[in-house]
């Protein structure tokens, strides 16, 4: 991923977890920018599939697109894509 595109997902973001909207500075471990369809499902390198995620989220996620939790995950970010 190029620096132009992260800083992207970090701004559109205001450098806050898009899933559960934890701020940056509360957090000591440092966020990820994540694959919201994952790469190995053919998820795209773009905006639209990239949010910005603390590591909770991201670790709860997955990536399976049938994993718990999918569904509700892209409907929350629906306004992001």
């Amino acid at each position: 991923m190029d620096a132009a595109l992260s800083r992207h997902v970090w701004q559109r973001a205001r450098r806050c977890c898009e899933y559960c909207r934890m701020p940056q500075h509360y957090d000591d471990t440092p966020f990820e920018i994540d694959h919201i369809l994952a790469k190995k499902h053919d998820g795209a390198t773009a905006a639209g599939n990239l949010a910005l995620s603390c590591f909770y989220c991201n670790s709860f996620k997955g990536s399976d697109i049938a994993g718990q939790g999918s569904q509700s995950y892209r409907s929350m970010l629906a306004d992001k894509i």
